[in-house]
């Protein structure tokens, strides 16, 4: 399928390939919803309602899994399930209650 507006073939970030691409609800002014998938996870999306030379008109609906800022924000993520893992671990509550809280803690 031919975008648009869209005009980005692969991920700017990682150089993912296209997964999947739509047209999708055609707006007033004849101009249709683009949107571009990366097997990386990155979704570019148009939005038809903004001008042409709006910037604001094309949005990441989802970031690349394969950023810098994702990696890092994950790596702390798994950080702090293990940190928290560790405290109930070591703490004195009864093991039904340590349960509970596993269970609310994010895998990591």
């Amino acid at each position: 399928m031919e975008l648009k507006y869209i005009k980005e073939k692969i991920c700017s970030v990682c150089g993912a390939i296209t997964e999947s691409e739509s047209k999708k609800h055609q707006h007033s002014n004849s101009r249709w919803n683009e949107e571009r998938t990366f097997t990386c996870g990155r979704t570019i999306h148009y939005y038809p309602n903004f001008s042409e030379k709006d910037a604001a008109s094309i949005a990441i609906l989802s970031p690349c899994s394969n950023s810098k800022e994702i990696i890092e924000r994950d790596r702390l993520r798994r950080k702090l399930v293990r940190t928290l893992k560790n405290i109930i671990d070591e703490s004195e509550v009864d093991d039904d209650y340590k349960i509970k809280l596993y269970r609310i803690i994010p895998g990591e």
